[in-house]
């Protein structure tokens, strides 16, 4: 069941300070980990101006942050703030969300998204 398998991966996934302390695993297709922690600067402008499925309905317009909003984004990845990095982002892309706190695994992220 999708429940078991959702069970197994929240068992599975790592906090947020794990991931940032891993070695990076970049390769010319994908980051895995942290895109804030392992992207250079213009590879995550680049991931930041892509266009976003809607959250509240995938039949609504795409969605990206602002350009305030990216630069606020790299500015904290610049300075080593990756999870204050990725809050920004989800707030800036899920405008219907309720969240007052920082992330502390990427399931707990994958969670709130839908």
């Amino acid at each position: 069941s999708s429940s078991a398998a959702s069970d197994v991966y929240k068992r599975q996934s790592m906090g947020c300070a794990s991931v940032i302390k891993m070695p990076p695993m970049v390769d010319r297709h994908d980051c895995h980990g942290c895109p804030f922690r392992f992207r250079d600067e213009s590879n995550l402008r680049r991931l930041l101006n892509q266009e976003q499925l809607n959250p509240v309905d995938k039949a609504l317009p795409g969605i990206k942050p602002t350009q305030g909003d990216i630069e606020e984004i790299v500015k904290d990845a610049k300075g080593e703030h990756y999870t204050r990095a990725c809050y920004k982002y989800f707030m800036a892309t899920h405008p219907e969300a309720h969240r007052d706190s920082l992330f502390r695994s990427p399931f707990e992220y994958h969670s709130f998204s839908k």
